[in-house]
């Protein structure tokens, strides 16, 4: 089972995101397994992460927005 989440970051001063960071959790493990780093135009969506057969994840709504 994965957890996937994004959070904005902002720099000091800023009025809007900065960047966005994207995090893969495994909860069999209960390790962050994936990170990345990306600007503001990194949205959140399911294929920025790598996946294993069997995987089950668990995503907020924003990850369930088509292009």
């Amino acid at each position: 089972m994965r957890v996937l989440d994004g959070t904005s970051i902002c720099h000091p001063g800023a009025d809007r995101t900065t960047w966005r960071l994207h995090v893969g959790y495994d909860l069999a493990t209960a390790q962050v397994d994936q990170l990345e780093l990306t600007d503001i135009h990194g949205g959140e969506n399911l294929q920025r992460l790598t996946y294993a057969p069997g995987d089950i994840v668990l995503a907020d709504r924003y990850y369930a927005r088509p292009r």
